[in-house]
């Protein structure tokens, strides 16, 4: 889809980056820090295929749902990051009703990483937050954003791109990219991606940000 190209190259950098992390970690057993990065990058890297899947598929409210679960699971890898400490702590978690560290808490770290300069990077990653839960909650609110026409025709041709709404699809599939790219941006400047992840990262920060700055635009 070409409206979505830029997108989803950067998607799939992003992808391609988090399982060159998985191959990296996923044999060293031993290592509780690499079989978390492991888990985790791999569940991430999973996600985003799935979104690009979607994407192009034209299911712009479940891109966005599945956008917010890998929000939560970009900010846990970002915040254990090289701590082993941290690491242990998740492995060794047992109470499902909650994470061990405060969501904030790990958003605000992450952030400190990938945007040290940037006072408003925490607002803007809530603010995004906020919409991608609203779509995964049907909040009302979200759900008359960008709406695409909900009569038999969208229904039935629900995976036919020339009857899906553009800039919904392109607005959710934004939303749902941050994340994970912000962890990995927090890894790059904490010197814990090799030099070909980097480039990835890099590449796809370059497409993301464009398309941000476009999206944000008056």
């Amino acid at each position: 889809r070409s409206e979505l190209r830029d997108l989803l190259r950067a998607a799939s950098e992003i992808e391609n980056c988090l399982r060159s992390v998985v191959s990296r970690t996923v044999d060293a057993e031993s290592d509780a820090l690499s079989r978390v990065q492991a888990v985790l990058a791999g569940r991430l890297a999973d996600d985003l295929r799935s979104i690009q899947l979607l994407a192009l598929c034209g299911y712009a409210h479940q891109v966005a749902s599945l956008g917010a679960t890998a929000y939560e699971v970009a900010f846990i890898l970002g915040y254990i990051g090289a701590d082993s400490t941290r690491a242990e702590v998740w492995l060794s978690h047992n109470d499902i009703k909650r994470l061990p560290w405060k969501r904030t808490d790990m958003v605000k770290e992450t952030i400190s990483y990938a945007f040290p300069k940037d006072q408003q990077a925490w607002s803007k990653q809530e603010i995004f937050y906020q919409f991608l839960c609203g779509y995964k909650h049907a909040n009302p609110s979200a759900l008359k954003r960008f709406a695409p026409s909900h009569n038999a025709l969208r229904h039935a041709l629900n995976a036919d791109p020339a009857i899906a709404s553009t800039q919904s699809d392109r607005a959710r599939l934004l939303l749902s990219l941050r994340s994970p790219l912000v962890a990995l941006m927090s890894l790059l400047y904490r010197d814990l991606l090799n030099e070909a992840e980097e480039a990835g990262v890099a590449r796809a920060a370059k497409l993301y940000f464009a398309a941000e700055n476009e999206f944000l635009s008056p």
